[in-house]
């Protein structure tokens, strides 16, 4: 549902794309120097899927 209102609304899908990088990675430095390490893997996690480095799995 999100998803298709972010395609169908009036966002600039690389700006967001942009702000939602900031956003994991200033997590992700947040997380570390709190000692997070679980946090740090889930944001990254998120990050190298959101830009397209995700794992690809066979099956």
């Amino acid at each position: 549902m999100l998803k298709d209102d972010i395609e169908e609304g009036d966002l600039n899908r690389p700006e967001m794309t942009a702000k939602l990088v900031c956003i994991l990675e200033t997590a992700m430095y947040r997380a570390m120097r709190e000692k997070q390490y679980s946090a740090v893997a889930s944001n990254a996690k998120v990050l190298m899927k959101l830009i397209g480095l995700e794992a690809k799995i066979k099956s």
